[in-house]
């Protein structure tokens, strides 16, 4: 019932198909759960769920469930009351395998498993696949190889640094990708006995 609403007409009903509903908990994203009693069942409307089409059975094994309540990461618990015992629908911690110990060569029962990953919250889940070349659609680190990068002839050792930290940063010959930007490298070569030090050379690129 909306504030202020003082009749019939202002009531809305929300889901159906129940039988005795006993206990109602909302979690932060307004999903509503039910102890549907005589049907031994839990159930949960999502936000604004208005049929029974929408109206999921969550669990199993509930004889009477009669009150519930929700956790600030969204578990659900439930006093199962004619099994006298107090259960959990575990919806945040992550779940774990295990399996038997393995001999080499040896496939057990328990092997393979398989996992589902869903997404719980508002936003799409998806799963980028990087781009080829130096310059990949998503963060990626990558070599700076000394040889077909710089060109030179004394053979000693180049060294790689990063003039633009925000966006990329160098040690020895790795490069690591830290945000979108036009990363800087600069590589030095010291000199030796036989040959002077070389001067500084800036590459730039930029990571989209």
């Amino acid at each position: 019932m909306p504030p202020s609403c003082a009749s019939s007409s202002c009531i809305s009903t929300l889901g159906s198909g129940f039988s005795q509903p006993e206990g109602v908990v909302v979690d932060g994203s307004g999903d509503v759960f039910v102890g549907d009693t005589s049907h031994n069942a839990v159930k949960e409307m999502p936000s604004g769920c208005a049929s029974s089409s929408c109206v999921t059975t969550l669990g199993g094994g509930f004889s009477n469930p009669f009150g519930m309540a929700v956790d600030g990461s969204g578990d659900v618990y439930v006093a199962d009351n004619s099994n006298n015992a107090m259960k959990k629908l575990n919806f945040a911690d992550a779940p774990s395998l295990s399996f038997a110990a393995t001999l080499v060569n040896t496939t057990y029962s328990d092997s393979p498993q398989t996992v589902t990953i869903s997404n719980i919250g508002n936003a799409t889940l998806t799963f980028p696949l990087p781009g080829t070349g130096t310059n990949p659609s998503v963060a990626a680190n990558f070599a700076w190889d000394n040889a077909s990068t710089c060109t030179q002839t004394s053979g000693l050792p180049v060294h790689f640094a990063s003039t633009t930290s925000s966006v990329c940063s160098a040690l020895g010959t790795a490069v690591t990708i830290l945000s979108v930007g036009t990363c800087t490298i600069q590589a030095t070569q010291l000199g030796s006995t036989d040959y002077s030090a070389a001067t500084p050379v800036l590459v730039n690129f930029t990571i989209n």
